[in-house]
């Protein structure tokens, strides 16, 4: 009994020392603080600011907003790339921005009425207000 429980260990420390070893050429954590994770996170706070400013009336300063918003997605993808700056947080937080911006536009625009009537969102939002 006391030979198995010696060789379990010396086995159970075997196996530990091959993961440990497998482990080093791993980060315990990646750095989420860089220039494409930031251009993410202020198109993620563009589209509410976008929506106060088509329901208020500021077209332009919307539209100008909404070109940051397209511009900075174009850049901080090819950013990441060129400068390895890949990360889980930003992999998640990039296509969460472009979905709520296009969500909440659309959503602000159907409720002031600037959708066409035979947009293809229209039925759903707005079903019960006629054209």
């Amino acid at each position: 009994m006391a030979r198995n429980l010696e060789h379990a260990k010396d086995r159970t420390k075997a196996v530990a020392d091959k993961v440990r070893s497998s482990l080093t050429s791993l980060t315990p954590h990646e750095n989420i603080y860089n220039l494409p994770n930031f251009l993410t996170v202020t198109r993620l706070i563009a589209a509410p600011v976008t929506a106060y400013l088509v329901l208020h009336d500021y077209h332009r300063a919307a539209l100008g907003l909404f070109a940051y918003a397209g511009i900075t997605d174009l850049i901080d993808g090819w950013l990441a790339r060129r400068w390895k700056l890949q990360t889980v947080a930003g992999s998640v937080m990039d296509p969460m921005a472009d979905k709520a911006l296009m969500i909440i536009v659309t959503v602000t625009l159907a409720i002031k009425g600037a959708l066409p009537c035979k947009s293809p969102v229209r039925p759903f939002l707005l079903s019960s207000i006629p054209c």
